[in-house]
This record gives C-alpha cells, structure tokens and sequence, in this order.
C-alpha cells in the first residue's frame, strides 16, 4: 500500500467506514509507515473534537442506510466506462429523417 492510498482511506477508517479487509491492510500500512501514523493521530483527534461537537442524534439505522446507498452510488460511478460513453448512453439519438415543421418556413 502507497502512503497516498493510505491516506485515502483514513478518513473512512478512522470513521467506522472503510470494509474490513481494507482496513486490515491499512493496519499493516500504518504498523510500518511514520508518516502515516502520525496522520492518523491527527485525523482521530481531529475526528473526536467533531464528535464532540455534535448535537444532533441521528438514528443508526438511518446512518446506515445513508451510507449503503452512498458507497453503492460511489460504486456504480466506478464501473462507468467513461463519462463520453455515458452521455452517449443517454442522449436521444436523431432519427433517419426527421419530421418537417409545417407553417414555419414558409
């Protein structure tokens, strides 16, 4: 794992989010790396004092349902071929011989 990747993921780590095995091997990142360390010492500590702050209670199972259909959107935006391809995809496409508009031209 690469520090940049590692740092992708501490945010999502350090929130509860990130799947179990790529936290794993987050673990294994941060038992080697300094540098990663110390900046997961201050995204937790930084995360806490935001937690402390918070006010409102928001239900667990409304979490999770906000965060499922986040990371599947995030999901499928991954698998999309590329963005030409999807507007492509749902552009109407002009038929052989489109119809004449009478009365206007002439």
């Amino acid at each position: 794992m690469t520090c940049n990747r590692s740092r992708e993921w501490l945010a999502l780590y350090v929130g509860g989010d990130l799947a179990p095995k790529k936290a794993e091997e987050l673990r294994v990142h941060l038992e080697r790396c300094e540098n990663c360390q110390e900046f997961h010492a201050r995204l937790d500590q930084n995360y806490g004092l935001v937690r402390a702050l918070r006010q409102d209670v928001v239900p667990p199972a409304a979490l999770t349902q906000v965060r499922q259909s986040l990371f599947a959107r995030i999901d499928e935006s991954r698998s999309c071929r590329s963005w030409p391809s999807l507007i492509r995809a749902r552009t109407p496409r002009a038929s052989p011989s489109p119809p004449r508009l009478r009365g206007l031209c002439s």
